[in-house]
C-alpha cells in the first residue's frame, strides 16, 4: 500500500488486521479536490488496482458534493457506475472513512462487491476527502483552464487528453435531440451568451463536432420556439425577477396563446438568487395557462415528465391492448420507418417520451400494454423511474434496431409478448425482400474496406458500448455491413488492453502522440470515428472520417448507413493529397 498511496501511509493498515495509527501519525492531506476534477490516467490506474480492476476502471471525477464517482467494466460487457459518498448518508456498504453506493441495477455485480470490498479493507479508515484529494487530473497542457473538465472536449479549453480523445465523454448529446413537443413554449431566463452557445445539429449544419442527425422537421411554435429574457449588467446587479415576470407576462399578448409554459434558467440567475417560482405565480393569473418551471437541470425533460405526471390524465382510466409506448427513443433518420413497421404489425404507438416530452402527447401515458425502452445511458434512470411509476406496464429492453439483423430482432421482440409475432414475420419478410438486392451489392464492396477506433483509455471495449454510442452497437453494425475488419487503438499507459474477441478486430496500441501517429497512418483502415467535425489528426494522416451522422436505423436506414460509410471509404482526396495539409500532432514540420 505504501508504494500504492504513500499518502495515504498514516491512515489505512498494512494489512486488514492492522490497527490503523494514531491521528497525529498521520501524514498532511493532499490538496481538496475541486467539484468537476477528473482523475487523469495515473489517479486511475493507482485507484484501477487498488480495487482489482486493473485497466479496467474508466473514469473517475468528484461530484458536486465531494463523493467520487466512479465507473468500471467489471466483466466484459458490464459496465457499472458506483460513488464513495460521505460516511453519514447511508450507502450499500459503509466505512468509517466513506460509503459506497451503485446505480446501475438494483443489486450490485459480484465482480463490483468484491472489487469495493477489497478496497474497504485497506482503505476504510481514510477519510473520503483524503480520498477524494487523490483524483488528479491530467496535466501537461499549458492552455487549460481551472475550471474546464478534463474528460469534456465540450467543455473544456484546453484538457491535455485532447490528443487522444475522438470520442466526447459526456456532453456531446446532450440536448442533440432535446425539445418541447406541441403546443408549449419555452421561457429562458437568461443572458445571451448562454442563448447562443448551444450547437445546432442536424444533416445540413455544419458544426464542431458530429452528432447524430436528428429530426428536424417537426412541428413547433412559429420560428421562436421560445422566448429569453436577455438578461443584462444591470438585471445580474439588481436581480432580474422582474424581467422574467414581465417576459411571462406578454405570454399573454401573443397572437395564439400556447396550452403551456416551460420555464428554464442559466447559471447566471442561480448565483443571483433569482426567484423563477414566484416570478412564475405572480404571472399565472394574466396569462391563465399552465406555467412549469424546471429551472437548470441537465436532464430538464425528465424534471417536466416528473411535474405533469401528478396529472390524472398521464396515468389513465384503461389498459389498451396492442399500444406501446416508446422510451427514450430520439427521432433520429429510419424511426418514421419503425413506426409504420410496428403499425403494420397491428401495433399501436401510446406515447414516446425522452428526448422529446410534449404536454399532450403524456396522456394516457398509463394506458400502454408495453412500455419499450431504448439503450442509451442518457435516459436509463429517467426510463427506470417510469418503470417504477407504471410497475404493471412490463418493460421490454430489445436490441436497438440498427442493420437489418438489429431491426428485425426489435419488431420481433416487440411483437411476441404482444401475441403479434406470426404477423410480424411477415411484414418483417416483406420489408426485407424490398431492400435485399441492394443490401447485398453494398455487403459485397464493403467487404474491400476496414474501419477503425481510437480509444483514450485500455478499456476501449467499455467507451465503445451501445449504450455509450446513442444505443448504435457499431461493431456489431459494422460487421453486418461486411466490413473486412476494425482496427483498435488503445491508449495503454492506464493499464493493459483488453483482447478484441471478433473475427477482423486487430488491436494496436499507443501511449504519445507520436505512437498514436504512428499506429494511425500504419493501420490499413481507411475510416476512422470520431465525433470531430474536421479531424485534421486523420484527415492529414490521409484517413477520412465517420460517426453516428452516417448511421440511420430501421430497414431502408441500413441501406443507408451503408451507403453513407462506403462513400467515406472511397472518398481518395486525403488519401492522395492528405501529407500536403500539415502536421497531425504538431511533430513534424509544416503548417500546424
Amino acid at each position: 500500500m505504501s508504494t500504492l498511496f504513500p499518502e495515504l501511509a498514516g491512515y489505512a493498515p498494512e494489512a486488514p488486521d492492522q490497527a490503523a495509527p494514531a491521528v497525529s501519525e498521520r501524514p498532511a492531506a493532499p490538496p481538496p479536490a475541486r467539484p468537476g476534477t477528473t482523475a487523469g490516467p495515473d489517479s486511475l490506474a493507482r485507484f484501477g488496482k487498488a480495487l482489482g480492476l486493473e485497466g479496467r476502471l474508466q473514469s473517475m471525477q468528484i461530484g458536486a458534493e465531494g463523493e467520487i464517482e466512479l465507473r468500471a467494466e467489471v466483466a466484459p460487457g458490464a459496465v457499472v457506475d458506483f460513488a464513495f459518498i460521505p460516511p453519514d448518508r447511508s450507502g450499500w456498504l459503509e466505512a468509517p472513512g466513506f460509503a459506497v453506493v451503485h446505480t446501475r441495477s438494483a443489486e450490485p455485480h459480484p465482480e463490483l462487491d468484491k472489487a469495493v470490498r477489497r478496497f474497504i479493507r485497506r482503505y476504510g479508515q481514510v477519510p473520503l476527502a483524503q480520498l477524494a484529494g487523490l483524483v488528479v487530473p491530467e496535466g501537461g497542457d499549458a492552455f487549460a483552464l481551472p475550471w474546464d473538465d478534463a474528460e469534456s472536449l465540450f467543455y473544456s479549453y484546453g484538457t491535455g487528453k485532447a490528443w487522444r480523445t475522438f470520442v466526447e465523454h459526456r456532453e456531446l448529446y446532450r440536448a442533440v435531440c432535446e425539445a418541447i413537443d406541441g403546443d408549449a413554449l419555452s421561457v429562458k431566463h437568461e443572458e445571451h451568451e448562454c442563448s447562443f452557445n448551444a450547437t445546432v445539429a442536424d444533416r445540413g449544419t455544419v458544426g464542431f463536432f458530429n452528432t447524430v442527425a436528428p429530426n428536424t422537421q417537426k412541428e413547433r411554435r412559429p420560428a421562436d420556439e421560445g422566448l429569453i429574457t436577455d438578461l443584462s449588467d444591470l438585471d445580474v446587479i439588481k436581480g432580474g425577477d422582474a424581467k422574467l415576470q414581465e417576459v411571462l407576462e406578454g405570454v399573454a399578448d401573443l397572437p395564439s396563446k400556447p396550452n403551456m409554459v416551460v420555464v428554464y434558467n442559466s447559471c447566471v440567475p442561480m448565483v443571483t438568487g433569482d426567484d423563477l417560482e414566484a416570478a412564475a405565480a405572480r404571472a399565472q393569473t394574466r396569462i391563465g395557462v399552465p406555467i412549469v418551471v424546471v429551472g437548470n437541470e441537465n436532464n430538464p425533460q425528465d424534471v417536466l415528465l416528473q411535474k405533469l405526471s401528478a396529472d390524472p390524465r398521464v396515468r389513465g382510466s384503461r389498459r389498451v391492448a396492442n399500444r406501446v409506448n416508446l422510451l427514450g427513443f430520439p427521432d433520429m433518420p429510419g424511426r418514421a420507418d419503425l413506426v409504420r413497421l410496428l403499425e403494420a404489425i397491428g401495433v399501436e404507438i401510446g406515447c414516446s417520451v425522452f428526448p422529446d416530452v410534449s404536454p399532450e402527447g403524456l396522456v394516457g401515458l398509463g394506458e400502454a400494454a408495453l412500455n419499450v425502452a431504448y439503450g442509451w445511458d442518457r435516459y436509463a434512470r429517467p426510463v427506470e423511474g417510469l418503470a417504477e411509476r407504471f410497475p404493471d406496464i412490463p418493460l421490454l429492453r430489445p436490441p436497438a434496431p440498427f442493420g437489418l439483423d438489429g431491426t428485425r430482432r426489435w419488431l420481433l421482440a416487440i411483437a411476441e409478448p404482444l401475441g403479434l409475432l406470426e404477423r410480424a414475420c411477415d411484414v418483417w419478410d416483406l420489408e426485407e425482400a424490398r431492400v435485399a438486392e441492394r443490401w447485398d451489392a453494398l455487403r459485397g464492396r464493403a467487404r474491400a474496406y476496414r474501419l477503425g477506433v481510437v480509444s483514450d483509455r485500455a478499456d476501449w471495449r467499455g467507451l465503445f458500448t451501445a449504450s455509450r454510442l446513442m444505443g448504435v452497437p457499431l461493431f456489431d453494425l459494422v460487421a453486418e455491413i461486411g466490413f473486412s475488419g476494425v482496427d483498435i487503438l488503445a491508449f495503454t499507459a492506464t493499464g493493459p488492453p483488453p483482447p478484441p474477441t471478433l473475427p477482423g478486430h486487430v488491436l494496436h496500441g499507443f501511449a504519445s502522440p507520436a505512437e498514436l501517429q504512428d499506429a494511425l497512418r500504419r493501420a490499413p483502415a481507411v475510416a476512422f470515428y470520431s465525433e470531430i467535425f474536421f479531424d485534421k489528426r486523420l484527415t492529414r494522416l490521409g484517413k477520412n472520417v465517420f460517426s453516428l451522422r452516417d448511421v440511420d436505423c430501421g430497414p431502408a436506414g441500413a441501406v443507408r448507413t451503408a451507403e453513407a460509410l462506403l462513400s467515406r471509404c472511397a472518398m481518395p482526396f486525403y488519401r492522395l493529397y492528405g501529407r500536403y495539409l500539415g502536421s497531425a500532432f504538431g511533430l513534424e514540420g509544416g503548417r500546424p
